[in-house]
């Protein structure tokens, strides 16, 4: 069986709990141990012409990227792993300017009209392998 590449297809098989689910693919598909999958919304974002107001596509959002811990044959089980840092430091200037932290440029812009995506994570939402394991 070969090696599974960047791109595969799946569908969520099962949600196991919030930090975990199983895809409907597995080592007969390539997949290893270690390859991340990032679970996407079926629909997207729309984004219309702002002076025709013609639809202009979809924009995708990713609901959450999982690493395979497991891999069967027909299905591998994986589970989130990203991992954030809150809070501030024991630093008697923390309560004043906040803890040090590394921060990006931002643009002054308006914000467009929100919309809703639902990002609950259900049985049969695609799947698309984006990191292979070592």
């Amino acid at each position: 069986v070969r090696r599974a590449s960047v791109g595969l297809k799946a569908l969520v098989a099962r949600v196991n709990s919030q930090q975990q689910l199983v895809l409907n693919v597995g080592s007969d598909q390539g997949v290893k141990s270690g390859d991340i999958f990032r679970i996407m919304s079926k629909e997207g974002i729309p984004i219309n012409d702002p002076e025709s107001g013609e639809p202009l596509g979809l924009i995708p959002v990713e609901k959450a990227r999982l690493k395979v811990h497991m891999v069967y044959k027909k299905i591998c089980v994986a589970e989130t792993y990203r991992t954030y840092t809150v809070g501030g430091s024991s630093s008697s200037f923390a309560s004043i300017f906040g803890p040090e932290r590394t921060v990006t440029e931002t643009m002054e812009v308006e914000i467009s009209e929100e919309y809703e995506i639902d990002k609950t994570v259900r049985v049969g939402d695609p799947a698309t392998l984006v990191t292979l394991g070592k």
